[in-house]
């Protein structure tokens, strides 16, 4: 018989034993609010103003977003843009490239603007304030041309040289510049192969993005009140000089760095002259070509892509921080091919045969050989063509001769993209 006193003891003693897992501490959830708007830049391009940035992709917990709103602000002069400016919200892809063109005040009036990323009721952090001056629109470039050569494309415009547009006055309220950026460190990974038609080689820009302009930013001024701490300073892009080295990373190094570097800086940020932007069809204009405004009105593109279709466009710039540019010019587009002739065969020679007379050659260097072309002319005649041979051939078999007339002959290489190269030597045969 089963006592009910054991029984009850042992129900005591499981209930009080403890569990096999353990429970940690509350797990806090992701958050959405978005990182700093990437980016950010503000210029003057022909009779308005462009404010551009790059959306973010995701939260700064990594939480993915399916569409962003991108909230701009902007005003003239002095005043708090977010509380006494003009603002307006476009909606963005995460990471797209977002353009909004602004209108164009007087010239001489001071514009402010700055951006900010929100998804639904979270909202980032704004971005430092940019500002420029408003100049009276520049005059464009004109009579753009472009000839497609076999060291790339070569290409030539009109139009008055622009004068230099000076920074920005800043009041008590604005910052430092922005440093030069590594704008076009990050654009352009190829080696510098476009030059102009006398000078250094600039790098060449990736096709990459197929939004966006070109860069444009200007001076920063401090943030407002904001929730978080300050990220990363909005990069200001444009030119890096070449002589100079690495672009400074700290705000103030730019145009307010001491020294001769310094100067060099500020000098370059102060450039003026006509910049040079390529696009691929379909695409858009995003980086000029050279890493600085261009003094002459020519540029050979060293490095465009063969079989795409190029187009360029040409606008003065009065100043590159901030960036100050004419409309476009008249835009030339043109298909990139391969034009660059293979080299000849070598040691071309002429053995008489039972029937006829047999030609023998070294075959041509060319990595692109599609074949080989041979050429005939019998006594004082012309030459004519009398065969075509695939790339592998090095000798052919000429049976349509007549005995005793002297034969010249010479041969051209054939590429791929079906250009002709060079003849090589002459060689004489007379059939017995």
């Amino acid at each position: 018989m089963t006592h009910p006193r054991p029984l009850a003891l042992l129900a005591l003693v499981l209930a009080l034993a403890p569990a096999c897992g353990h429970k940690g501490p509350p797990v806090a959830p992701l958050r959405r609010t978005p990182p700093m708007l990437g980016e950010l830049r503000f210029a003057q391009r022909g009779d308005v103003l462009e404010v551009s940035g790059t959306a973010p992709r995701a939260s700064v917990d990594g939480v993915a977003f399916e569409s962003v709103d991108i909230e701009i602000f902007w005003g003239e002069g002095e005043i708090d843009i977010e509380k006494e400016g003009l603002s307006r919200t476009v909606q963005a892809a995460p990471g797209a490239r977002v353009v909004e063109t602004l209108p164009l005040p007087a010239p001489g009036t001071l514009v402010r603007a700055a951006a900010r990323a929100a998804v639904g009721g979270n909202r980032g952090q704004r971005t430092l304030i940019l500002a420029l001056e408003a100049q009276t629109p520049l005059t464009p470039p004109h009579e753009l041309t472009a000839q497609l050569r076999v060291d790339g494309v070569a290409l030539s415009w009109q139009g008055l040289m622009p004068e230099r547009v000076e920074p920005p006055p800043l009041g008590p309220a604005g910052g430092a510049p922005l440093p030069f950026s590594d704008f076009f460190s990050r654009e352009r990974a190829t080696p510098e192969t476009t030059t102009p038609e006398t000078g250094t080689p600039s790098p060449e820009p990736p096709e990459t993005e197929d939004e966006a302009e070109a860069p444009g930013d200007t001076v920063a001024e401090a943030p407002g009140p904001v929730a978080e701490a300050p990220g990363p300073v909005a990069e200001a892009p444009g030119p890096v000089a070449e002589a100079p080295g690495p672009a400074p990373d700290t705000p103030g190094a730019a145009a307010g760095a001491v020294g001769e570097e310094g100067e060099d800086l500020e000098e370059l940020a102060r450039a003026h002259g006509f910049l040079v932007y390529r696009r691929a069809e379909p695409g858009t204009y995003r980086v000029p070509l050279t890493r600085e405004p261009l003094e002459e009105r020519t540029l050979v593109d060293r490095n465009v892509p063969r079989g795409s279709t190029a187009c360029y466009v040409v606008r003065a710039a009065g100043s590159f921080e901030p960036l100050i540019e004419s409309a476009s010019s008249n835009e030339v587009c043109l298909a990139v091919r391969d034009i660059d002739p293979p080299s000849p065969p070598t040691g071309l020679a002429v053995v008489p045969r039972d029937e006829g007379l047999e030609l023998v050659w070294s075959p041509s260097p060319a990595s692109d050989l599609g074949g080989y072309r041979i050429y005939r002319g019998a006594g004082a005649g012309d030459r004519e063509v009398v065969a075509e041979v695939l790339a592998a051939e090095t000798a052919w078999h000429d049976t349509s001769v007549e005995a005793g007339v002297l034969y010249r002959y010479s041969i051209t290489a054939l590429d791929r993209a079906g250009n002709e190269g060079p003849p090589s030597g002459t060689a004489e045969g007379r059939p017995q």
